[in-house]
């Protein structure tokens, strides 16, 4: 008898322990789908690819080297395909602190920025 007691406490104990050890220790983790899908939703309309400095257009590599962004280095690149058949380039530009962001056409030509306001 003493051993059927023993069994069924060592049984009971491990089945307990199986059964808490399943749960998620946090809720971040199940949070994450639903920020994913906002930030798909909010760019549905345009495509991101992130491309390598050294593999951007010689005429968007060329623009950059020109002595109007004299002093700045280009830190990140993406190809932005919009649903409308628009594609340019998004480069980050940094100088020491300073960050902007320039938008290039394949050939090299500078877009205007949009301004949010008007």
């Amino acid at each position: 008898m003493k051993k059927l007691s023993i069994l069924f406490l060592a049984v009971a104990f491990f089945g307990l322990n199986q059964a808490f050890a399943q749960q998620p220790a946090d809720d971040t983790k199940e949070a994450a789908p639903a920020v994913a899908a906002v930030e798909m939703a909010v760019n549905s309309n345009q495509s991101e690819t992130e491309v390598a400095i050294a593999d951007l257009p010689e005429a968007v590599q060329t623009t950059l080297k020109s002595d109007a962004y004299e002093g700045w280095t280009a830190s990140k690149a993406m190809h932005i395909k919009k649903d409308d058949g628009a594609e340019y380039y998004k480069i980050i530009m940094t100088r020491g602190t300073e960050e902007t962001k320039l938008k290039l056409t394949a050939d090299g030509k500078v877009l205007p920025k949009v301004d949010p306001k008007g």
